[in-house]
């Protein structure tokens, strides 16, 4: 938006941004760094996180297990899901820092 000169304020932005997150249209993700990011919502599964603790990258990926085991926890609790975060933090194989970090350069 500074690009290209835009009139619209930061909070603006920002108070758009949490009333599609009321409206069930993004969500809110944190993934450790102290910065909220959004994701779209529209015709999106339900899926996961890998989180590289080195290089920043973010791998998502859906595994049936995840939800399986999301069900069995909550039926023996007794409680209702409305949603959920699983976030896995590591380090990864594939950005060059992440490499380079591993052979010691």
């Amino acid at each position: 938006m500074k690009k290209k000169n835009s009139n619209i304020s930061r909070a603006t932005v920002y108070n758009t941004l949490e009333l599609l997150t009321q409206c069930s249209l993004l969500s809110k993700r944190n993934f450790g760094e102290n910065k909220t990011r959004y994701e779209s919502n529209f015709e999106r599964s339900s899926h996961d996180h890998l989180i590289c603790t080195d290089c920043g990258a973010i791998m998502e990926f859906s595994n049936p297990k995840v939800n399986k085991l999301i069900e069995e926890i909550t039926s023996e609790l007794g409680f209702q899901p409305t949603g959920y975060a699983f976030n896995i933090f590591g380090k990864c194989n594939k950005s060059a820092k992440c490499k380079n970090m591993k052979n010691g350069k």
